[in-house]
């Protein structure tokens, strides 16, 4: 259900902020740092779950190093066992993506940047 609602997400912040870019080039003077501080707001907020999503994945992979750093050999066979799978389990950490069609991490907001600034092109060229 995350992954639908990060795809919604991201599909609806990359809409209004075409819009808005669009906007903002026709705008009037006294209209401009409105839209302008509206467009910035909207791309702060992509910013900011994009860069969660990727602290997430990599404050696990930081855990599997913890892990790899405990003298565990010393410890107890059963306290071992567990440290051992979840070492297995962090292998592959887990990380957020938009509708399992592409994971979500900074280098996914330099595309968002890429497909706006090409859609804006787009609308700005057709008449």
């Amino acid at each position: 259900m995350l992954d639908f609602i990060f795809l919604t997400h991201s599909g609806l912040s990359l809409f209004i902020t075409c819009c808005l870019s669009y906007t903002a080039s026709k705008a009037e003077s006294f209209e401009m740092p409105h839209l302008m501080m509206m467009t910035s707001v909207v791309l702060i907020e992509v910013f900011t779950s994009c860069w969660f999503c990727y602290d997430f994945s990599l404050e696990f992979s930081n855990t599997r190093q913890a892990f790899y750093e405990l003298d565990w050999p010393n410890y107890p066979p059963k306290l071992r066992r567990t440290i051992i799978f979840t070492l297995a389990r962090l292998e592959n950490p887990p990380f957020f993506t938009m509708w399992k069609w592409t994971k979500i991490d900074i280098l996914f907001f330099f595309n968002f940047l890429k497909m706006v600034y090409s859609f804006y092109t787009l609308i700005s060229k057709a008449k």
